[in-house]
């Protein structure tokens, strides 16, 4: 494992570490870095790569996260790996505990439990496309609903809408549908 002293905010990982908080890291990628780490809060940032990690129980007043591009991740006390994967999605999947996902663009809070993996994809056509085929409608509707609210032409933002219409209307969400596109036009 790598030295504690050679652990300064701003080194890049690689491989196994432990940290002042108790935490172990495997660092895999080119870029992950680590912006904070002492006894109290540790923030790790993965801009490419991935990095799992292996949380002791913390206090009420430490802070473990890892930040990517798409999100940041919370725990108290856990097993996970965070990857940012080339195109952009941020993966995050749990081995034990639970961990918060907060995505950075606003869109909802989510938690992910033990043996369970939340793929969060870019706010973009193409991560709307990606969580569409991975069979996440909500996503893929949240991304479209976003990007449409933020159009800059009239027919970007109808035919944005009509998407994410269409795929609320096909997974059953028919009133949620007619209400999202009312609340549209009145913008």
């Amino acid at each position: 494992p790598a030295e504690l002293a050679a652990l300064r905010p701003g080194a890049t990982l690689a491989g196994a570490a432990e940290l002042p908080s108790g935490a172990h890291i495997e660092a895999r990628g080119v870029d992950v870095k680590l912006a904070a780490a002492d006894a109290d809060e540790t923030r790790l940032l993965v801009a490419d790569g991935a990095v799992e990690s292996t949380v002791p129980k913390l206090g009420p007043t430490q802070r473990y996260v890892v930040e990517t591009p798409l999100a940041a991740v919370f725990v108290r006390g856990t097993r996970f790996v965070v990857e940012h994967a080339p195109h952009g999605a941020t993966v995050v999947r749990v081995i034990e505990g639970r961990v918060e996902v907060r995505p950075l663009d606003g869109r909802p809070t989510r938690l992910v439990d033990p043996g369970q993996t939340l793929r969060l994809e870019p706010l973009s056509g193409a991560g709307a496309d990606a969580a569409e085929a991975a069979g996440d409608a909500d996503q893929a509707v949240a991304i479209l609903q976003r990007l449409a609210e933020g159009a800059s032409s009239d027919l970007e933002r109808r035919n944005l809408a009509l998407r994410a219409g269409r795929l609320l209307d096909a997974h059953g969400a028919s009133e949620d549908a007619v209400a999202w596109w009312a609340r549209l036009r009145v913008r």
